[in-house]
């Protein structure tokens, strides 16, 4: 019964963790920031699979 409460709490854990999180994937490349939404560069300027955030195309601030 202990391993099982355990094993809740870290699933909760691991839950509000990642939901908590602004992730943007890792990218290769550099990405332009010419041009900017909502202090995103425009998702053109990424590959296709990469998210545009704030900093460097895929990356986070």
């Amino acid at each position: 019964m202990e391993l099982k409460a355990q094993v809740m709490i870290l699933l909760v854990v691991c839950i509000a963790v990642a939901a908590s999180e602004n992730y943007c994937p890792e990218v290769k490349g550099e990405c332009s920031l010419s041009y900017r939404i909502n202090d995103c560069c425009s998702q053109n300027d990424c590959p296709s699979y990469a998210m545009c955030c704030k900093g460097r195309c895929g990356y986070g601030m």
